[in-house]
């Protein structure tokens, strides 16, 4: 147990024991764990991507740069350390200038404030865009833009190059509806081309063992016929010889 101005030991105790164990955990919760360049390359999605994207990423860009700022300066003024905090309301520890509900119910709406102009970014974008993508949505095509900029590796740590902060991920979450759809496309699309592959196996399976079913009908009337007269001459042959 931890004392001041008095000798420290360790105590074999269950108190000292647990005392130690809570201590550990609480250290190991403390630590923030960031989103590395490492973990971008082995998570990003492939799903996402949607033919035509490349021309949307420069805008893309520009957008998120805007949205980290006015993110950041949220977190700042309300002195919140993560960006997974601010998102998810569950803040542990913020300004103490600012910590009863009320402040808690302005963060969250000013976060929606912000999500709902990121929106109308998208929205913006998506009006303008002339994709061309064949059988996909403009808004699929943007909204994979929107990802790609914020998780693919290529794109990691280019925003807060200078800044003691965190590479922020929560950008293409305004847009999520979108690409949840896209995801559920692809995994149907998986599916049809699974199933679709099924039942040619199967048609040709069928259609192999009918031509072998075929094969082996002729092959059985060739060889009947062919001992049915080998028979009958054998026949005639002992007439004609009586």
């Amino acid at each position: 147990m931890e004392r001041q101005n008095k000798p420290t030991y360790q105590s074999n105790s269950i108190i000292g024991k647990l005392y130690r164990e809570v201590k550990n955990v609480a250290q190991q919760k403390s630590h923030k764990k960031s989103f590395t360049k490492k973990a971008a390359m082995k998570l990003y999605d492939h799903d996402t991507k949607i033919n035509g994207f490349e021309k949307y990423l420069k805008i893309a860009c520009e957008y998120k740069h805007m949205y980290d700022s006015k993110l950041l300066n949220l977190m700042d003024y309300y002195g919140i350390e993560t960006e997974a905090e601010i998102i998810s309301g569950n803040i542990l520890k913020m300004s103490k200038s600012f910590n009863d509900r009320k402040d808690k119910e302005g963060i969250n709406h000013a976060v929606m404030s912000l999500r709902n102009e990121a929106r109308n970014w998208f929205n913006e974008m998506k009006s303008k865009s002339n994709s061309q993508s064949g059988d996909y949505d403009d808004s699929y095509v943007v909204a994979s833009a929107w990802y790609y900029v914020t998780y693919h590796s290529s794109y990691w740590g280019c925003y807060n190059e200078g800044l003691n902060k965190d590479h922020f991920l929560s950008f293409p979450l305004c847009v999520h509806d979108i690409l949840v759809q896209i995801k559920k496309d692809k995994a149907n699309s998986r599916i049809y081309r699974m199933k679709s592959r099924m039942i040619m196996n199967n048609a040709e399976t069928a259609l192999s063992i009918n031509v072998k079913d075929k094969q082996l009908f002729c092959a059985e009337n060739f060889l009947g016929s062919y001992a049915f007269k080998k028979l009958h001459l054998r026949t005639v042959g002992t007439s004609n010889h009586k």
